[in-house]
């Protein structure tokens, strides 16, 4: 299909992130944002019903999701949630759509009074937090703050995601972390492995040895634990260790991921993009204008295309369970990716040299309700 006869590129999009501002009130060492609490940009009203219109009025798709993003979305107050978050639901129902709503939170500033407003709108949580205060702390700032936060979730019995930065000062003590997760009878945790970016460009990166042994070490921890704990990222690649993979899926750890197709961010001024990092360089249009379509399938078409480096992925074995790095890092940050593609093939390696306790790990994943064998 030419691309100037492609539908609008909205049409197929079902999960659009809010960043609703670049402010946080804490700086963790590797943030790709670089502003502080003292930045008054923030996402108006009026930006945030446009975006909201243009999701609803175009999408094909019958179920949404509006993720909250910053920065700290927790920065915007109470009234900016209730008004938004109520014309939302009114355009739900006037476009018989379901829609489910979501925010990533440093929790440091989240209380009693603070969860539940959140969550009698109907928001779901999830959490960035690195593990245990000592280990937290090590990148980001206020462990117990975080800590706090996360006991009173449970205490009010709200489910709650939780993301995890692996970096070089944690991924030795996956244990320890997947042990804190555990005290919480925290069921899944999600690990995203450090990329350099913003204020993070001159941290030491993880080597490939590194994203081996935290890939290793979760595997066997949930072997050991009869899988108390599930990391996302390893229970999919038993998965399609298993079973294989899925075909034309499009989503973040796959060879082509989602972004443009079924995700896209728009940030505080209204810009949109097929990925919620790097806006700037790959801007699609804004929703207060008329968007451009054809331009904003050429960007997206540029986007998603692979340099000569992915070339070796088609004669790798470790394909079948590899998520092929994010495709944002194969455009800026290539030296990640290498790193991650030595761990991942060295762990594909432990798997073949362990069957056993791939077959024992993967029935206890098969015997779960929530695991729906994700590929």
């Amino acid at each position: 299909m030419h691309l100037a006869d492609k539908p609008p590129f909205f049409s197929g999009v079902s999960f659009l992130v809010y960043i609703l501002t670049k402010a946080c009130n804490i700086s963790c060492r590797y943030c790709n944002e670089t502003a502080s609490a003292n930045c008054n940009n923030y996402m108006s009203h009026e930006i945030a019903k446009k975006a909201a219109m243009l999701l609803f009025s175009t999408s094909r798709q019958p179920c949404v999701n509006i993720h909250f993003h910053g920065g700290e979305p927790t920065l915007l107050s109470d009234e900016w949630y209730h008004d938004v978050v109520r014309h939302i639901k009114q355009l739900a129902v006037k476009y018989k759509k379901t829609v489910t709503l979501s925010i990533q939170t440093n929790a440091t500033l989240l209380d009693r009074e603070r969860i539940l407003s959140f969550k009698h709108l109907g928001i779901d949580f999830s959490v960035s937090c690195d593990g245990p205060p000592y280990l937290n702390d090590t990148m980001r700032q206020e462990g117990t703050l975080v800590d706090k936060a996360l006991r009173l979730l449970h205490e009010l019995r709200i489910p709650t995601g939780i993301n995890v930065v692996v970096h070089q000062l944690n991924c030795h003590h996956t244990r320890d972390i997947m042990d804190y997760f555990k005290s919480l009878e925290q069921k899944s945790v999600q690990f995203v492995f450090l990329e350099a970016q913003g204020r993070g460009l001159n941290l030491a990166p993880l080597q490939g040895e590194d994203v081996f042994q935290c890939l290793r070490q979760t595997f066997d921890y949930m072997l050991d634990t009869k899988c108390i704990v599930v990391e996302k990222r390893v229970r999919r690649m038993i998965n399609r260790y298993k079973l294989g993979r899925l075909k034309g899926v499009y989503n973040c750890v796959e060879f082509e991921c989602g972004a443009g197709r079924w995700f896209a961010a728009v940030d505080y001024t209204g810009r949109i993009s097929p990925c919620d990092t790097h806006m700037e360089q790959w801007a699609l249009g804004n929703v207060m204008e008329l968007i451009d379509e054809a331009k904003a399938w050429h960007i997206i078409s540029e986007f998603h295309k692979k340099n000569a480096s992915h070339t070796k992925c088609f004669c790798c074995e470790a394909k079948k369970i590899c998520t092929f790095g994010c495709t944002m890092n194969s455009h800026n940050r290539q030296q990640s990716m290498e790193e991650e593609c030595k761990g991942t093939r060295l762990f594909w390696e432990y798997l073949q040299n362990n069957n056993k306790s791939v077959d024992e790990v993967f029935g206890i994943l098969e015997e779960s309700r929530s695991n729906k064998y994700i590929l």
